[in-house]
């Protein structure tokens, strides 16, 4: 099979098996511009690919679910900024309103309590939605690093 069947069979690029082909790490023969790589061969790496990401098992499942959550939390973040965010245009349609029927101009207490409420939630949405980026860049920057490691050649 050539470089990109074994990269599909092993769930990793093309570019990646050519780059274990030179480096040794998997042994195939060089026929023109391809690589012939033979199917034991491509299941003795992907056994190894298995055995190496078996112990990781448990993390990269939490960061799934983790990742899941955050996602969820930004999602009801972003719906509450939002439904907060049309609550401050009805109030300034409220406002117009008055003012268009000649009252007076100066924000009365009730207005300028409700409004100031939505913008602290916002706020609040806001630095939630910070902490939970930080998050996924964590997360992320985790995972970048276990697949350097994996991306390294090893005696497979």
């Amino acid at each position: 099979m050539n470089a990109a069947d074994a990269a599909l069979v092993l769930g990793v690029s093309p570019r990646q098996v050519t780059r274990w082909l030179r480096d040794g790490v998997m042994a195939g023969q060089r026929q023109g511009s391809e690589w012939e790589i033979e199917p034991d061969e491509v299941e003795r790496v992907r056994v190894n690919i298995t055995n190496t990401l078996a112990p990781m098992a448990p993390e990269l499942a939490a960061a799934e679910m983790l990742i899941g959550i955050v996602g969820a939390i930004d999602g009801r973040a972003m719906r509450d900024a939002v439904a907060h965010a049309r609550e401050i245009v009805a109030l300034a349609e409220e406002w117009e309103k008055r003012a268009e029927q000649g009252a007076s101009g100066v924000i009365n207490n009730e207005v300028r309590d409700t409004l100031a409420r939505h913008i602290e939630a916002i706020g609040t949405l806001t630095a939630a939605l910070r902490g939970t980026a930080a998050t996924y860049r964590a997360v992320r920057d985790h995972l970048a690093g276990v697949a350097r490691t994996l991306e390294e050649p090893q005696d497979a």
